[in-house]
């Protein structure tokens, strides 16, 4: 008696998870070379197949059902697997690969690792992009579970069970200010550092500033000129006005000088800002991404003994 799977088309399935990681017949027919009619024909067969709504229509778009989102995460691991076994057998070497890793990062991790990763696998045949974060948390998940990206940097708060993490760094918060700051020549105190106005520093995903979002009491209310969404962005206003903003030790040490700026200590209470490192467990035992996780750790290394982390 044939078993449902031997009769199962599977490269239905393969299709099945295009469709999921794009949400679209149309940009899933084009990665995978088919025609638009080709791709939701499969998945007439599959629905059919599976006995099983797989998706439903929302606005211009697709989304998927609870059913599919399931079965979706169910495949990846199974093809994580599969993967594994075929790389098992295909040693990887860093020097003669022309595999592209890519490395989700946050601004700060970008400016300040970056530049040294680019250098340090400069001997290599495997390259490694780093591209911002999506906004939304979700995304991230759902990009490293679909290995569209294979680790991400960021300020993570908590994780879903299915990833693992690193710590990276873990930052004090200063306060910026320009060179010749009219009233800011030595240590503020807290009634100084509120009776000024700010440039605030807007974290993506809370909208929170980032003094507000990581301090661990209710913070005063202070005179916010301007918000920015980039840690370049505030250093070049603080460097041009007398607003004081507040950023990483790490990168304005790295280039106070370059901005003309002076750094101080934050004089409320603040705890030190965890910068992780996560991936999905699923490949954790991969060559190729214990590889790309010592690439990232030795930058790590080769930051903090230069600035002191």
């Amino acid at each position: 008696m044939k078993k449902k799977s031997d009769q199962l088309d599977l490269n239905l399935l393969r299709i099945f998870l295009a469709v999921c990681q794009h949400q679209s017949f149309t940009q899933a027919a084009e990665r995978l070379g088919m025609t638009q009619s080709a791709v939701s024909n499969a998945m007439i067969r599959l629905k059919s197949e599976l006995a099983e709504t797989l998706f439903i229509r929302k606005g211009r778009g697709i989304e998927l059902t609870v059913f599919a989102k399931s079965f979706e995460q169910q495949l990846l691991v199974s093809m994580q697997q599969i993967e594994h076994v075929i790389e098992a057998q295909q040693q990887f070497d860093p020097m003669t690969t022309r595999r592209i890793f890519t490395v989700y990062a946050n601004e700060y991790a970008m400016l300040m690792l970056y530049p040294i990763v680019k250098k340090l696998i400069a001997p290599y045949g495997a390259r490694i992009q780093f591209k911002m974060t999506p906004v939304e948390e979700q995304a991230i998940f759902d990009d490293l579970s679909r290995q569209q990206a294979d680790v991400a940097i960021d300020l993570f708060p908590t994780i879903p069970a299915a990833f693992a993490q690193q710590e990276l760094s873990r930052e004090e918060l200063v306060i910026i200010v320009r060179s010749d700051h009219p009233r800011i020549t030595q240590q503020p105190t807290k009634a100084q550092y509120y009776s000024e106005q700010h440039a605030g520093l807007i974290m993506r995903r809370s909208n929170l500033h980032m003094v507000n979002a990581f301090s661990p009491q209710v913070v005063a209310s202070r005179d916010i000129e301007c918000e920015c969404s980039s840690i370049v962005a505030m250093m070049t206003l603080c460097a041009q006005t007398d607003l004081i903003g507040v950023v990483p030790r790490g990168y304005a040490s790295q280039q106070a000088k370059q901005f003309g700026l002076n750094i101080f200590e934050l004089p409320i209470e603040m705890p030190a800002v965890p910068l992780k490192m996560i991936w999905h467990k699923g490949i954790a035992n991969s060559s190729a991404h214990q590889w790309l996780r010592v690439m990232l750790q030795q930058a790590r290394d080769q930051l903090s003994s230069s600035i002191g982390l």
